[in-house]
Protein backbone atom coordinates (compact mmCIF):
# COMPACT_ATOMS: atom_id res chain seq x y z
CA UNK A 1 0.00 0.00 0.00
CA UNK A 2 1.39 3.41 -0.94
CA UNK A 3 0.62 7.07 -0.21
CA UNK A 4 -0.29 9.51 -2.94
CA UNK A 5 3.16 11.19 -2.94
CA UNK A 6 4.56 7.76 -3.91
CA UNK A 7 7.56 7.96 -1.56
CA UNK A 8 9.13 4.62 -0.68
CA UNK A 9 9.15 5.20 3.06
CA UNK A 10 5.41 5.53 2.98
CA UNK A 11 4.94 2.07 1.46
CA UNK A 12 4.12 -1.00 3.52
CA UNK A 13 3.48 -4.65 2.66
CA UNK A 14 1.30 -7.39 4.07
CA UNK A 15 1.23 -11.06 3.15
CA UNK A 16 -1.84 -13.23 2.63
CA UNK A 17 -1.99 -17.00 2.66
CA UNK A 18 -2.68 -19.16 -0.37
CA UNK A 19 -5.66 -21.52 -0.57
CA UNK A 20 -7.67 -19.23 1.71
CA UNK A 21 -10.81 -18.05 0.01
CA UNK A 22 -11.61 -15.16 2.38
CA UNK A 23 -9.01 -13.42 4.54
CA UNK A 24 -8.64 -10.03 6.24
CA UNK A 25 -5.22 -8.47 6.98
CA UNK A 26 -4.34 -5.18 8.68
CA UNK A 27 -1.67 -2.57 7.89
CA UNK A 28 -0.03 -1.33 11.14
CA UNK A 29 1.33 2.17 11.89
CA UNK A 30 -0.07 3.86 8.82
CA UNK A 31 0.62 7.61 8.73
CA UNK A 32 -2.36 9.90 8.96
CA UNK A 33 -3.18 12.66 6.55
CA UNK A 34 -2.49 10.74 3.39
CA UNK A 35 -4.66 9.20 0.70
CA UNK A 36 -3.70 5.60 0.18
CA UNK A 37 -3.90 3.26 -2.79
CA UNK A 38 -3.64 -0.52 -2.68
CA UNK A 39 -1.44 -2.41 -5.13
CA UNK A 40 -2.19 -6.14 -5.39
CA UNK A 41 -0.18 -8.62 -7.47
CA UNK A 42 -1.53 -10.29 -10.57
CA UNK A 43 -2.20 -14.00 -10.21
CA UNK A 44 -2.12 -16.31 -13.25
CA UNK A 45 -5.56 -17.65 -14.27
CA UNK A 46 -7.33 -15.06 -12.11
CA UNK A 47 -8.83 -11.65 -12.73
CA UNK A 48 -8.23 -8.96 -10.11
CA UNK A 49 -10.52 -6.23 -8.82
CA UNK A 50 -9.56 -3.68 -6.12
CA UNK A 51 -12.31 -1.83 -4.26
CA UNK A 52 -11.83 1.10 -1.87
CA UNK A 53 -14.40 0.40 0.81
CA UNK A 54 -12.98 2.68 3.54
CA UNK A 55 -12.79 6.40 4.34
CA UNK A 56 -10.00 8.95 4.30
CA UNK A 57 -9.50 8.63 8.04
CA UNK A 58 -9.92 4.88 8.08
CA UNK A 59 -8.73 3.44 4.77
CA UNK A 60 -9.90 -0.05 3.84
CA UNK A 61 -9.62 -2.01 0.62
CA UNK A 62 -11.09 -5.20 -0.77
CA UNK A 63 -9.21 -7.27 -3.34
CA UNK A 64 -11.31 -9.77 -5.29
CA UNK A 65 -9.63 -12.52 -7.31
CA UNK A 66 -11.84 -14.53 -9.65
CA UNK A 67 -10.57 -17.63 -11.37
CA UNK A 68 -10.98 -17.55 -15.14
CA UNK A 69 -13.49 -20.08 -16.49
CA UNK A 70 -12.58 -23.34 -18.22
CA UNK A 71 -14.46 -25.27 -20.89
CA UNK A 72 -14.50 -29.07 -20.69
CA UNK A 73 -15.37 -31.08 -23.80
CA UNK A 74 -16.80 -34.45 -22.77
CA UNK A 75 -17.40 -37.40 -25.09
CA UNK A 76 -20.07 -40.05 -24.38
CA UNK A 77 -20.38 -43.25 -26.46
CA UNK A 78 -23.58 -45.29 -26.59
CA UNK A 79 -24.11 -48.75 -28.14
CA UNK A 80 -20.43 -48.79 -29.13
CA UNK A 81 -18.20 -51.70 -28.11
CA UNK A 82 -15.07 -50.50 -29.88
CA UNK A 83 -13.40 -48.08 -27.49
CA UNK A 84 -10.11 -47.90 -29.40
CA UNK A 85 -11.20 -44.84 -31.30
CA UNK A 86 -10.44 -41.16 -31.25
CA UNK A 87 -12.80 -38.31 -32.01
CA UNK A 88 -12.03 -34.77 -33.14
CA UNK A 89 -14.20 -31.90 -31.96
CA UNK A 90 -14.02 -28.36 -33.26
CA UNK A 91 -14.49 -25.48 -30.81
CA UNK A 92 -15.03 -21.93 -32.04
CA UNK A 93 -14.08 -19.20 -29.56
CA UNK A 94 -14.61 -15.44 -29.71
CA UNK A 95 -13.77 -12.83 -27.10
CA UNK A 96 -16.47 -10.63 -25.54
CA UNK A 97 -15.87 -8.02 -28.26
CA UNK A 98 -16.52 -10.71 -30.93
CA UNK A 99 -12.91 -10.94 -32.11
CA UNK A 100 -11.45 -14.43 -32.69
CA UNK A 101 -9.51 -15.77 -29.75
CA UNK A 102 -5.84 -16.76 -30.01
CA UNK A 103 -3.50 -18.38 -27.54
CA UNK A 104 -2.80 -21.55 -25.59
CA UNK A 105 -5.29 -22.53 -22.92
CA UNK A 106 -4.11 -25.46 -20.88
CA UNK A 107 -2.50 -27.68 -23.52
CA UNK A 108 -4.86 -26.73 -26.35
CA UNK A 109 -3.91 -24.15 -28.96
CA UNK A 110 -6.49 -21.72 -30.31
CA UNK A 111 -5.69 -20.17 -33.70
CA UNK A 112 -7.89 -17.52 -35.25
CA UNK A 113 -10.77 -18.43 -32.98
CA UNK A 114 -10.71 -22.18 -33.55
CA UNK A 115 -9.41 -25.15 -31.56
CA UNK A 116 -9.36 -28.83 -32.49
CA UNK A 117 -9.80 -31.06 -29.47
CA UNK A 118 -8.97 -34.77 -29.60
CA UNK A 119 -10.76 -37.04 -27.16
CA UNK A 120 -10.11 -40.75 -26.67
CA UNK A 121 -9.95 -43.41 -24.00
CA UNK A 122 -6.44 -42.40 -22.92
CA UNK A 123 -7.66 -38.87 -22.26
CA UNK A 124 -10.66 -40.24 -20.34
CA UNK A 125 -12.88 -38.95 -23.15
CA UNK A 126 -12.25 -35.33 -22.15
CA UNK A 127 -10.46 -32.24 -23.39
CA UNK A 128 -10.14 -29.06 -21.33
CA UNK A 129 -9.60 -25.49 -22.49
CA UNK A 130 -8.31 -23.89 -19.29
CA UNK A 131 -8.68 -20.31 -18.06
CA UNK A 132 -10.39 -18.64 -20.98
CA UNK A 133 -11.22 -14.93 -20.86
CA UNK A 134 -14.42 -14.27 -18.97
CA UNK A 135 -17.34 -13.78 -21.33
CA UNK A 136 -15.78 -15.84 -24.14
CA UNK A 137 -18.41 -17.19 -26.53
CA UNK A 138 -17.98 -20.83 -27.54
CA UNK A 139 -19.60 -23.24 -29.98
CA UNK A 140 -18.83 -26.97 -30.10
CA UNK A 141 -19.23 -29.19 -33.16
CA UNK A 142 -17.82 -32.63 -33.92
CA UNK A 143 -15.87 -32.88 -37.16
CA UNK A 144 -17.73 -34.66 -39.96
CA UNK A 145 -15.24 -37.53 -40.23
CA UNK A 146 -15.80 -38.42 -36.57
CA UNK A 147 -19.58 -38.55 -36.95
CA UNK A 148 -19.59 -41.33 -39.58
CA UNK A 149 -21.72 -44.19 -38.31
CA UNK A 150 -23.11 -42.23 -35.36
CA UNK A 151 -26.12 -40.20 -34.35
CA UNK A 152 -24.61 -37.13 -32.63
CA UNK A 153 -26.34 -34.99 -30.01
CA UNK A 154 -25.07 -32.09 -27.92
CA UNK A 155 -25.65 -30.81 -24.42
CA UNK A 156 -24.57 -27.23 -23.70
CA UNK A 157 -23.27 -26.91 -27.25
CA UNK A 158 -23.01 -23.10 -27.29
CA UNK A 159 -22.83 -20.33 -24.72
CA UNK A 160 -20.85 -17.62 -22.90
CA UNK A 161 -18.21 -18.51 -20.33
CA UNK A 162 -18.84 -16.74 -17.06
CA UNK A 163 -18.09 -19.87 -15.04
CA UNK A 164 -16.71 -23.34 -15.68
CA UNK A 165 -18.81 -25.14 -18.28
CA UNK A 166 -18.98 -28.67 -19.69
CA UNK A 167 -20.15 -29.35 -23.23
CA UNK A 168 -21.14 -32.99 -23.77
CA UNK A 169 -21.01 -34.61 -27.21
CA UNK A 170 -22.83 -37.96 -27.35
CA UNK A 171 -22.22 -40.42 -30.18
CA UNK A 172 -24.83 -43.16 -30.45
CA UNK A 173 -23.77 -45.88 -32.87
CA UNK A 174 -26.26 -46.14 -35.73
CA UNK A 175 -28.27 -49.37 -35.61
CA UNK A 176 -28.30 -52.25 -38.06
CA UNK A 177 -31.16 -54.44 -39.25
CA UNK A 178 -30.65 -58.13 -40.06
CA UNK A 179 -33.23 -60.09 -42.06
CA UNK A 180 -32.95 -63.89 -42.21
CA UNK A 181 -34.84 -66.31 -44.48
CA UNK A 182 -35.88 -69.71 -43.13
CA UNK A 183 -37.48 -72.40 -45.32
CA UNK A 184 -39.18 -75.44 -43.75
CA UNK A 185 -41.59 -78.20 -44.69
CA UNK A 186 -41.47 -81.49 -46.58
CA UNK A 187 -42.51 -79.92 -49.88
CA UNK A 188 -40.57 -76.65 -49.67
CA UNK A 189 -38.32 -75.77 -52.61
CA UNK A 190 -34.85 -75.50 -51.13
CA UNK A 191 -33.39 -73.73 -54.16
CA UNK A 192 -36.05 -71.07 -54.48
CA UNK A 193 -35.23 -67.38 -53.98
CA UNK A 194 -37.76 -65.32 -52.02
CA UNK A 195 -38.33 -61.59 -52.50
CA UNK A 196 -38.72 -59.53 -49.32
CA UNK A 197 -39.59 -55.85 -49.04
CA UNK A 198 -38.18 -53.72 -46.22
CA UNK A 199 -39.92 -50.47 -45.32
CA UNK A 200 -38.15 -47.88 -43.14
CA UNK A 201 -39.28 -44.45 -41.96
CA UNK A 202 -37.12 -42.23 -39.76
CA UNK A 203 -37.98 -40.86 -36.32
CA UNK A 204 -39.78 -37.93 -37.97
CA UNK A 205 -41.86 -40.39 -40.05
CA UNK A 206 -40.05 -39.50 -43.27
CA UNK A 207 -39.44 -42.32 -45.77
CA UNK A 208 -35.84 -43.44 -46.03
CA UNK A 209 -33.94 -42.61 -49.20
CA UNK A 210 -30.37 -43.29 -50.21
CA UNK A 211 -27.79 -46.04 -50.46
CA UNK A 212 -26.82 -48.13 -47.42
CA UNK A 213 -24.08 -50.70 -46.94
CA UNK A 214 -25.23 -54.28 -46.49
CA UNK A 215 -23.53 -57.58 -45.81
CA UNK A 216 -24.89 -60.70 -47.53
CA UNK A 217 -23.02 -63.96 -48.14
CA UNK A 218 -20.00 -62.33 -46.44
CA UNK A 219 -19.88 -59.71 -49.18
CA UNK A 220 -20.50 -55.99 -48.79
CA UNK A 221 -22.72 -54.32 -51.34
CA UNK A 222 -24.95 -51.22 -51.50
CA UNK A 223 -28.72 -51.37 -51.06
CA UNK A 224 -30.85 -48.52 -52.40
CA UNK A 225 -33.89 -47.26 -50.50
CA UNK A 226 -36.42 -45.26 -52.51
CA UNK A 227 -39.38 -43.63 -50.80
CA UNK A 228 -38.76 -45.83 -47.78
CA UNK A 229 -38.66 -49.16 -49.63
CA UNK A 230 -36.00 -51.65 -50.66
CA UNK A 231 -36.41 -55.19 -52.00
CA UNK A 232 -34.03 -58.09 -51.48
CA UNK A 233 -33.86 -61.72 -52.67
CA UNK A 234 -32.92 -64.32 -50.09
CA UNK A 235 -32.49 -68.07 -50.27
CA UNK A 236 -32.82 -70.58 -47.48
CA UNK A 237 -30.72 -69.65 -44.41
CA UNK A 238 -29.42 -66.44 -45.97
CA UNK A 239 -29.15 -63.25 -43.92
CA UNK A 240 -28.79 -59.67 -45.05
CA UNK A 241 -27.49 -57.08 -42.59
CA UNK A 242 -28.09 -53.38 -43.29
CA UNK A 243 -25.72 -50.96 -41.54
CA UNK A 244 -25.96 -47.35 -40.44
CA UNK A 245 -29.72 -46.91 -40.35
CA UNK A 246 -31.21 -43.79 -38.73
CA UNK A 247 -31.56 -44.04 -34.96
CA UNK A 248 -35.13 -44.58 -33.71
CA UNK A 249 -36.48 -45.22 -37.21
CA UNK A 250 -39.34 -47.70 -37.70
CA UNK A 251 -39.07 -50.77 -39.92
CA UNK A 252 -41.44 -53.39 -41.33
CA UNK A 253 -40.53 -56.57 -43.21
CA UNK A 254 -42.92 -58.32 -45.60
CA UNK A 255 -42.51 -61.01 -48.22
CA UNK A 256 -44.06 -60.19 -51.59
CA UNK A 257 -47.22 -62.14 -52.42
CA UNK A 258 -45.89 -63.63 -55.66
CA UNK A 259 -42.88 -64.95 -53.80
CA UNK A 260 -44.86 -66.53 -50.97
CA UNK A 261 -47.48 -68.28 -53.12
CA UNK A 262 -48.00 -71.85 -51.91
CA UNK A 263 -46.21 -71.21 -48.60
CA UNK A 264 -47.36 -70.39 -45.12
CA UNK A 265 -45.34 -67.31 -44.11
CA UNK A 266 -44.59 -66.38 -40.50
CA UNK A 267 -42.50 -63.57 -39.05
CA UNK A 268 -40.35 -62.96 -36.02
CA UNK A 269 -39.86 -59.27 -35.17
CA UNK A 270 -41.67 -58.27 -38.35
CA UNK A 271 -41.66 -54.61 -37.30
CA UNK A 272 -40.05 -52.50 -34.65
CA UNK A 273 -38.11 -49.43 -33.59
CA UNK A 274 -34.41 -49.23 -34.44
CA UNK A 275 -33.18 -47.95 -31.08
CA UNK A 276 -30.40 -50.53 -31.37
CA UNK A 277 -29.37 -53.42 -33.59
CA UNK A 278 -32.42 -55.49 -34.54
CA UNK A 279 -33.05 -58.84 -36.28
CA UNK A 280 -36.09 -60.12 -38.16
CA UNK A 281 -36.80 -63.62 -39.48
CA UNK A 282 -39.12 -64.59 -42.34
CA UNK A 283 -40.06 -68.29 -42.38
CA UNK A 284 -41.71 -70.02 -45.34
CA UNK A 285 -43.28 -73.39 -44.61
CA UNK A 286 -44.78 -75.88 -47.07
CA UNK A 287 -46.14 -79.20 -45.80
CA UNK A 288 -48.74 -79.87 -48.51
CA UNK A 289 -48.26 -81.07 -52.09
CA UNK A 290 -48.26 -78.24 -54.66
CA UNK A 291 -51.33 -77.93 -56.89
CA UNK A 292 -49.20 -78.58 -59.99
CA UNK A 293 -47.82 -81.87 -58.65
CA UNK A 294 -44.77 -83.02 -56.77
CA UNK A 295 -41.75 -80.72 -56.70
CA UNK A 296 -38.71 -83.03 -56.76
CA UNK A 297 -36.51 -80.24 -55.38
CA UNK A 298 -38.90 -79.56 -52.58
CA UNK A 299 -37.22 -80.99 -49.48
CA UNK A 300 -34.33 -82.82 -47.93
CA UNK A 301 -36.66 -85.78 -47.35
CA UNK A 302 -37.55 -86.13 -51.04
CA UNK A 303 -33.99 -85.59 -52.21
CA UNK A 304 -32.70 -88.08 -49.70
CA UNK A 305 -35.06 -90.83 -50.90
CA UNK A 306 -35.43 -90.21 -54.63
CA UNK A 307 -31.81 -89.69 -55.62
CA UNK A 308 -30.22 -92.75 -54.02
CA UNK A 309 -33.05 -95.13 -54.91
CA UNK A 310 -34.27 -96.31 -58.27
CA UNK A 311 -36.49 -98.82 -59.99
CA UNK A 312 -39.41 -100.17 -58.07
CA UNK A 313 -38.70 -98.18 -54.93
CA UNK A 314 -38.89 -94.94 -56.90
CA UNK A 315 -42.13 -96.03 -58.60
CA UNK A 316 -43.75 -97.07 -55.35
CA UNK A 317 -42.84 -93.82 -53.63
CA UNK A 318 -44.10 -91.68 -56.49
CA UNK A 319 -47.29 -93.73 -56.73
CA UNK A 320 -47.88 -93.30 -53.05
CA UNK A 321 -47.48 -89.56 -53.31
CA UNK A 322 -49.79 -89.28 -56.30
CA UNK A 323 -52.48 -91.35 -54.61
CA UNK A 324 -52.05 -89.34 -51.43
CA UNK A 325 -52.47 -86.08 -53.35
CA UNK A 326 -55.70 -87.24 -55.02
CA UNK A 327 -57.48 -88.11 -51.80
Amino acid sequence: MGASDNQDYRKTNVNVRTNIFNETRNFEKVAKGYQYDLIAPDVPAFTKEIKNVGTETKPSFKVIYKQLPSLTIKKVLEAENNLNKEFWIKVKLTSPDSTPLNGTFGVINVVNGEAKVRVDKRKRWKGILSYLPRGTHYKVEEEAASTNGYHVTYENQEGDLNKDETSTVTNHKLPSLSVTKKVTGVFANLLKSFKITINIRDAQDRPLNGSYNVLVNNKRTPLQFTNGRASIDLNKDQTIKIYGLPLDSHYTVEEESNSSRGYQVSYENQEGKLDGDKSATVTNNKNSVPETGVDFLSSTLMLGIILPLGGIFFTILLGYLVVHRRK
